[in-house]
């Protein structure tokens, strides 16, 4: 209702006492449905906003606008210092006209998701502000008005199409007119109810209903239930209020929509974690094979030959024969240690992920409460107190290393060749020690120095296994890795990303294995 036909007639006259006779100085945009135009009118200056956005169109007038330093443009480069003549609406249409000097006419076409802003000279449309509807070019200003019958007569002949005839009513006014014709059969009682509320919405006071949490603010020519209701004499005031109302809507409920799809986001993540660490923790508790063969093994060492790739032994946790291969080059008993190792790698991993999934459902149940309350918020403040992005961490930025644990110590595997320059030379310290696969390229590993800890002989190899593992030595039996301390370690100008200079190396055999 905020842009019907009775609205814009009333505010046409309205607009012809306060407008007319003034300069028009600027006509700018700096929103891509917004035109403001800006008046002098004494020592004073007015303004007129006006919004024809495809889901939303609307008039404002702010006291005081302030034209942004930079992203704006002037549109209607043919209007400005010119006078604002007269205001005129049109009999039974959506659009009010602003004449100005030189046969310059400004056209508002106030229609839905087809508004749009057109200026004529002498009833000829030169320039149109949305040009994505051509169609609005051909519009001749001498034909806007249409004509409504409104006598009885014509109300009684075509009562059951009445809809499309009374085209000025909208869907709250239609709803208003059905409401007081409930239980109403006579023609000429019906007739007369839509004659009572047309004289209203002709003579009208302007209703604002103030928007809240769920409730968009609501503009009508009718009395409004509820409380608050703003009443207003004169469009312009009402108009304003029910934009600023609407703005500060919109505002919070996007607002609260980013900060609920946040949420939901971070919820569906850690979900998704939880499932794939269950999967991996239920794998690894099922899996007892590696103490098992290391078990079988060292039962049987005085059978197995040295240099053997594959061994059949009898397994007497499952009663049957098994195969298992081993590492040629080491003995029975070595190949039993490095199972040995890791079973007991396997019960570390497994503490870990249950300590992980723990700690997730405290994050989900966290991140539910938090839902809670940011659905629950009421107002836009409720919402920036509670912080939500905040408090549950904006993204961080993208560290240029994955972190793997293993005996207390912190391994740093770099993900790309930038990120390993990054690692190497802004996250590493002199006293780290620095490993990388010999001759081939790969990602740059780092064990990181704990202050009166020499760097143990197992957490060495299990970061040369890494530094194997993601390099192009992964798919080798041993492969050979360089071990150094961070200080021996540096970039030349003009090398290319992840190339270093060693200085000084010790050269490792292991195992690829992540």
């Amino acid at each position: 209702m905020h842009v019907s036909y009775f609205l814009l007639k009333r505010l046409a006259l309205e607009l012809n006492k306060e407008f007319t006779q003034s300069i028009l100085s600027q006509c700018f945009s700096q929103e891509k449905d917004e035109l403001i135009l800006q008046f002098e009118k004494g020592s004073q200056s007015i303004f007129i906003r006006i919004l024809v956005a495809p889901d939303f169109s609307c008039l404002s007038f702010p006291k005081i606008f302030n034209r942004a330093r930079k992203n704006n443009i002037d549109l209607f480069t043919d209007l400005p210092g010119l006078k604002l003549q007269s205001v005129q609406s049109y009999e039974n249409e959506r659009c009010i006209s602003l004449h100005f000097e030189n046969d310059l006419t400004l056209l508002l076409k106030m229609h839905g998701n087809r508004s749009n802003i057109l200026l004529f000279r002498q009833d000829v449309c030169i320039s149109l502000f949305r040009n994505n509807l051509p169609g609005d070019e051909a519009i001749q200003l001498d034909q806007l008005d249409r004509k409504i019958d409104w006598s009885f007569e014509f109300f009684q002949k075509h009562i059951n199409i009445i809809k499309q005839n009374y085209f000025v009513f909208d869907k709250e006014t239609w709803k208003t007119i059905e409401e007081k014709q409930k239980g109403i059969s006579d023609a000429k009682e019906k007739w007369q109810i839509i004659q009572s509320i047309k004289n209203e919405l002709e003579t009208p006071s302007y209703f604002v209903q103030p928007g809240s949490a769920h409730q968009k603010p609501l503009f009508s020519l009718l009395p409004l239930a509820g409380e608050n209701v703003k009443i207003f004499d004169k469009a312009t005031e009402a108009l304003t209020y029910f934009t600023s109302e609407l703005h500060q809507y919109k505002h919070f409920f996007s607002l609260q929509q980013e900060n609920i799809r946040f949420i939901q986001q971070k919820i569906k993540s850690a979900e998704e974690y939880n499932k794939k660490a269950k999967e991996k923790l239920a794998e690894l508790q099922n899996d007892q094979h590696f103490q098992q063969w290391a078990d079988i093994i060292m039962a049987n060492l005085h059978l197995i030959p040295a240099g053997s790739e594959v061994v059949t032994l009898f397994d007497f946790y499952n009663n049957k024969e098994i195969e298992i291969k081993l590492k040629r080059e080491i003995s029975a008993q070595k190949n039993a240690e490095i199972f040995y190792s890791k079973a007991k790698n396997k019960h570390i991993e497994i503490q870990k992920i249950s300590q992980a999934l723990a700690d997730k459902e405290k994050q989900i149940q966290t991140l539910l409460q938090q839902l809670e309350e940011v659905k629950s918020a009421q107002a836009t403040k409720a919402l920036t107190k509670l912080n939500i992005q905040t408090s549950i961490g904006k993204e961080e930025k993208s560290l240029p290393f994955h972190e793997h644990n293993f005996k207390g110590f912190r391994i740093w595997v770099g993900k790309n060749a930038n990120a390993n320059d990054e690692l190497t030379l802004s996250y590493t310290f002199k006293e780290d020690l620095w490993l990388h696969a010999k001759d081939v390229s790969g990602s740059h590993v780092v064990i990181k120095y704990q202050s009166g800890k020499v760097f143990p002989k197992d957490v060495i190899e299990r970061a040369a296994q890494l530094a194997a593992y993601y390099s192009k030595s992964k798919n080798e039996s041993l492969a050979a890795v360089i071990v150094t301390p961070k200080k021996y370690v540096r970039k030349r100008k003009g090398d290319l990303p992840g190339a270093v200079v060693v200085e000084r190396e010790e050269v490792i055999l292991v195992e690829p294995k992540t």
